[in-house]
């Protein structure tokens, strides 16, 4: 078997333009190592194989929404503000950091705010059902999302 890890680090301007193209650069890199690893330990246990169906629908959405709530809602859409956007893959998760210069919202509260306005942190609930864990610097202006290869996602309570 093959160990491997591979990582990514974008910045770039807080214009929405550029979420497409951020988005779908990225699960295409991440989508072209996962394949290289699997043609390369397809002798091995298949694990792998399961782990491909999840740079799809659901990575791409989460991505996309990352972005466009540390543009639209952290930079508020202001140009000469940077978004950064990092992953790390390795044999047993992927990570992906999205952080904004913006100054961070109540990140503890988030779902409570979805009950109350429909547009609020529907982003976020839809990151969470494509994840398997969030986690929010302290004055949330960065999201790590993460995925873990070779488990599917159970139902959760929670979203």
């Amino acid at each position: 078997m093959i160990l491997f890890e591979n990582q990514l680090y974008l910045e770039f301007p807080a214009k929405r333009d550029y979420i497409d193209f951020v988005s779908n650069k990225v699960v295409s890199s991440i989508n072209t190592i996962a394949q290289e690893v699997h043609s390369q330990n397809i002798t091995d246990e298949l694990t792998m194989s399961q782990d491909l169906n999840i740079f799809g629908f659901g990575m791409n959405l989460s991505i996309d929404e990352a972005l466009k709530n540390a543009i639209v809602h952290g930079n508020k859409s202001d140009p000469r503000k940077k978004v950064a956007l990092s992953y790390y893959i390795n044999s047993e998760k992927l990570e992906i950091i999205v952080r904004d210069e913006g100054i961070g919202f109540d990140h503890k509260n988030y779902k409570s705010l979805a009950e109350v306005d429909a547009e609020a942190g529907r982003g976020l609930l839809l990151i969470g059902n494509f994840m398997d864990e969030i986690i929010f610097n302290d004055p949330g202006n960065e999201i790590k999302m993460i995925k873990y290869l070779g488990k599917s996602k159970t139902a959760r309570e929670d979203f």
